[in-house]
């Protein structure tokens, strides 16, 4: 954060290096450079991120709605416990997810020794990337 601050938040706007002008740019860079695994990269994590999100959180929706929490006596819906219903839905999404998300992050972010810059991750395959989160996650749950 500080090293980011002096790097560019000191720097006068349009004063700070700019390396991609654009998104074909980059992606013709990261596909030079990396060939076409650089451009897929992250793919499958993402794939599994979004997969337990969207499940999670339509289950924890729908066992909600069948439960009755989101009506009142008479079965008429309320607006507020349709709200709760939803936020809950979604925190519980985002929270199994969360570790499939870091592992698509990680796997995005690693660059090729030739444009690596700062502190790099290394894991050999995206399963590695996918264990090694959960397994971290579980410990940040527990304590």
């Amino acid at each position: 954060s500080s090293g980011i601050n002096a790097e560019y938040g000191l720097r006068p706007v349009g004063m700070y290096p700019v390396k991609y002008r654009s998104i074909p740019q980059s992606i013709r860079d990261v596909f030079r450079d990396e060939g076409l695994r650089g451009i897929y990269k992250g793919i499958i994590p993402g794939f599994m991120y979004q997969f337990l999100m969207n499940t999670v959180r339509a289950s924890v929706f729908e066992m909600c709605n069948s439960w009755g929490l989101t009506s009142d006596l008479e079965d008429e819906p309320v607006l507020w416990r349709y709200a709760a219903a939803c936020a809950l839905s979604g925190s519980a999404g985002a929270v199994i997810a969360s570790p499939a998300y870091l592992a698509k992050i990680q796997t995005q972010s690693q660059a090729s020794p030739k444009m690596a810059v700062g502190w790099q991750h290394s894991h050999p395959k995206s399963r590695w990337v996918i264990w090694n989160a959960f397994r971290g996650h579980r410990g940040k749950l527990k304590s």
